[in-house]
């Protein structure tokens, strides 16, 4: 996969006691999210949305030095249309 492929920044997984973790793991760049990573990030959230094993949903990051620095907007005004950003932030 791209080095940038958001599928490698997000992570999820359902553990036995119903709660859904989402690891932002992009450390270099402060966790800020680019597209791949919010479209991977709201795939997770369709699809547990209607599994029962899921109660809640957790997101945390795999580095200590933050949670996430928001969105990377240099990323993702490069890559896509000003349309195509303000449908995915505002969905």
């Amino acid at each position: 996969m791209a080095a940038d492929d958001g599928s490698d920044f997000v992570k999820g997984k359902v553990h036995s006691n119903g709660v859904a973790v989402i690891t932002l793991d992009r450390p270099k760049a402060l966790n800020a999210m680019n597209l791949e990573m919010d479209f991977k990030f709201r795939n997770y959230l369709d699809r547990w949305e209607s599994d029962p094993r899921v109660r809640c949903v957790m997101v945390e990051s795999s580095s200590p030095r933050a949670f996430s620095a928001g969105g990377d907007v240099k990323k993702i005004t490069s890559k896509r249309q000003k349309s195509d950003v303000i449908e995915v932030f505002t969905a």
